[in-house]
């Protein structure tokens, strides 16, 4: 509301009274309320390679990951660490099947 002080804004909006002069201070300096751009790293992959790598680890799911790379057509290249965690965010993970014991009579008596 037009003319309302700073600490009956507050009281409307249940927050302190820094907070309400930090947002008046950031609408004035950039004309808007919203958060300013965040500084960080960008992403290694695009959304675009994402769903490539995710495409071919579901067309074989027994792939190697540096199989899996080379068959994505990537732009870049990438360790497969990237891929791993790019692959464990939709939920896939491909892992090596264990080497199972070769059945003999010992073994064959021991499961029953």
């Amino acid at each position: 509301k037009a003319g309302a002080s700073l600490a009956e804004l507050a009281k409307e909006f249940s927050c302190t009274l820094k907070c309400v002069r930090d947002t008046l201070k950031r609408y004035q300096q950039t004309g808007s309320n919203a958060s300013r751009a965040r500084s960080g790293r960008p992403p290694t992959l695009t959304r675009r390679e994402e769903r490539s790598l995710w495409r071919q680890a579901r067309k074989s799911a027994k792939i190697q990951y540096r199989e899996l790379i080379k068959e994505a057509s990537l732009s870049r290249t990438i360790c497969y660490k990237t891929a791993y965690r790019a692959l464990k965010r939709v939920g896939i993970i491909i892992f090596r099947v264990k080497r199972r014991l070769k059945i003999n009579k010992l073994i064959a008596y021991k499961r029953l």
